[in-house]
């Protein structure tokens, strides 16, 4: 019934005949705009899951490498990327905006009514790089000049900021669409009831390494020997914290070095 109501929306949508806009500032605006071509839609979607994925396993050059590709698809169907100019203009850059900037490679921080692009600021400095995260895709007004020195505050943007970091000025909210937002909420539930797709199943369980490709290997009762008498509900066994102090070796490593912690009292292999 959802897929249904979802296709009549759609079908609606597409009557109206709205240009497509000439430009964007990211590749989710352009996946939810009524008129892109469905086939270009479908390759931009699949990279978007491939490029969240290489995120969540902290592969950064992958990434970039994801986004290039994506890049290289828009610029090959005559749909330009907007030019700083063009993100500084007088409308301005809405927080919502902002926030779909939040990562290690893509750091946007808006504060004192200024959006700024910290990822190359990042690079040349990493030790900055946990205090900037920390306010990634955010407004940091709130703790401007908080504690000196520190981001944000006008010594830091003295000693770490450059002119090149601004985007320009944050601006209002654009108007929701009421059939927009339906439909965006209709595809949330509609992913709901389906699932995954097979490509998000499978990027999921790619490994991430040669460590994680030799554990992916083994069966789960090789992995949690312990599994079978924790579901059947026997008794934990008891360790001292110096026999967890020896378990601190590499994961894949010999028998009795497993990496072992101790957390709220209770032992995790």
């Amino acid at each position: 019934e959802v897929k249904v109501e979802l296709d009549r929306l759609r079908s609606g949508d597409e009557l109206s005949g709205a240009p497509l806009p000439r430009k964007h500032s990211s590749i989710d605006f352009l996946l939810r705009h009524k008129d892109l071509d469905r086939q270009l839609k479908a390759q931009l979607q699949s990279l978007e899951t491939q490029k969240r994925a290489t995120l969540d396993a902290e592969d950064f050059g992958k990434a970039q490498e994801i986004k290039a590709t994506a890049d290289s698809l828009l610029a090959a169907a005559n749909i330009p990327k907007p030019t700083r100019e063009e993100m500084s203009s007088t409308a301005g850059i809405p927080l919502s905006e902002v926030a779909r900037h939040n990562k290690p490679h893509d750091c946007w921080v808006a504060f004192n009514g200024t959006v700024y692009d910290l990822t190359d600021m990042m690079l040349h400095h990493p030790e900055q790089r946990k205090a900037v995260l920390a306010w990634a895709g955010r407004d940091a007004s709130s703790m401007w000049n908080k504690i000196p020195g520190r981001f944000p505050s006008s010594t830091w943007m003295e000693f770490f900021m450059r002119p090149e970091a601004r985007m320009g000025n944050v601006g209002p909210e654009p108007p929701v669409d009421p059939k927009a937002e339906q439909i965006r909420r209709m595809e949330a539930e509609l992913h709901r009831l389906e699932g995954p797709s097979d490509e998000e199943i499978q990027a999921a369980h790619a490994p991430r390494s040669a460590g994680d490709a030799r554990v992916s290997q083994l069966s789960e009762e090789a992995r949690f020997p312990r599994l079978a008498a924790i579901s059947a509900g026997k008794q934990l066994p008891l360790f001292t914290r110096a026999e967890v102090g020896k378990h601190k070796g590499p994961c894949g490593g010999p028998p009795g070095s497993e990496p072992w912690i101790i957390l709220h009292n209770k032992v995790y292999d």
